[in-house]
């Protein structure tokens, strides 16, 4: 499957630095979830920059499908209370408004391996641009408060233009399922391919040799790419995946408590099913400064075919059929078989003899 791209663009220069790194963190969530018909797929993305300073102007998202301004939702909103920011990042955070501005709010934590960053909730302050084949989500950052406590701790441990961290989180609706994958019928197994399927999920991150030929010039232009220290990734599906493999082992699965994350899925909660996350993190190693980027995802789900069950019980009916007919056509041969009817005389003449000498006696 093709590559999805995350990149900044700068106003310091008019082309791609490639001697500059700008690292983050990435958060990717794959939604699955069952509706009364189907499932309902979306991805939500989350972005952690470091250091995000001054000259980065925007980021964008290419996407390797084609998506429509109105499928694209910002989160900041959502994750702007402390409770669902601990939620996502697994500690006890402090969310508060930004005074005099309505899109950034700082996110604190107490724990020292936790981090603290500006949250920024772009709202509908973004584009969508058409390409070749996929499609590029812009999102201007253009628009800093001039003071907030992380911005001033920053300036005093270091260079001014430096703002901290700054995270966006948004989503993309109307994810079909074979944007990112494709879904086969279960083909070794007669019957239980009448009941499940199975969706083979291949989801890549700025790997270039997977970048859509007729895409991949006008990516490189004034973009930069990110960096990656750290990757997380989550497939969220239900009960009904009743296996959840990858090429490699998950890290840790849990049940999600359907009343907690009830105001960030909104209209998207699953229809009488509990949802289960499985979660995958790649981290860069140190020595040799490279991390995978590419998730694999094989899963067996429940998906009643009944136009095969269909075909399987007229398969049935006609094996029965044909079982009785056999029957019927294979005793008129007999009957007619003079070897089987002298059989047959002699039989009944032995039974007939043997009932005489029984009454005789």
């Amino acid at each position: 499957m093709s590559s999805i791209c995350i990149q900044y663009q700068s106003n310091s220069s008019d082309h791609p630095n490639p001697d500059r790194t700008v690292t983050a963190d990435l958060h990717i969530n794959y939604w699955k979830l069952p509706q009364t018909k189907g499932f309902e797929r979306f991805l939500d993305f989350g972005l952690l920059i470091h250091n995000v300073s001054k000259d980065i102007v925007a980021v964008s998202f290419y996407l390797p499908v084609l998506v429509s301004q109105n499928h694209i939702h910002d989160l900041g909103k959502q994750v702007a209370n402390g409770s669902m920011m601990s939620h996502l990042f697994n500690g006890n955070y402090k969310v508060s408004n930004v005074i005099k501005s309505n899109s950034f709010y700082t996110a604190e934590c107490n724990e020292e391996s936790k981090p603290s960053f500006l949250l920024y909730s772009f709202g509908k302050s973004f584009r969508v641009e058409r390409m070749n084949v996929g499609s590029r989500i812009i999102i201007p950052l253009n628009s800093f408060p001039e003071e907030t406590n992380l911005i001033k701790q920053k300036k005093e441990d270091s260079d001014s233009s430096v703002y901290g961290k700054l995270y966006i989180r948004f989503r993309v609706e109307n994810v079909q399922d074979n944007d990112y994958g494709h879904i086969e019928p279960i083909s070794n197994d007669f019957l239980q391919s009448a009941f499940s399927k199975m969706e083979m999920l291949n989801i890549h991150i700025n790997e270039f040799r997977e970048i859509p030929i007729d895409d991949s010039e006008d990516l490189q232009k004034e973009w930069n790419y990110f960096s990656f220290d750290k990757i997380h990734f989550y497939f969220i599906g239900s009960s009904e995946d009743e296996k959840v493999t990858g090429h490699k082992s998950f890290k840790d699965s849990r049940l999600l408590d359907p009343q907690k994350w009830s105001g960030y899925l909104e209209s998207h909660n699953s229809k009488h099913k509990q949802c289960i996350a499985y979660h995958w993190k790649y981290i860069r190693d140190d020595k040799t400064g490279k991390m995978p980027s590419n998730f694999f995802i094989r899963t067996v789900y429940s998906s009643f075919q009944s136009l095969k069950v269909l075909k399987y019980c007229l398969i049935i009916l006609l094996l029965g059929f044909l079982g009785s007919f056999l029957a019927s056509y294979s005793y008129d041969l007999l009957k007619n078989n003079k070897t089987y009817n002298s059989i047959l005389q002699n039989r009944e003449i032995e039974t007939l003899r043997d009932t005489l000498v029984d009454e005789i006696n």
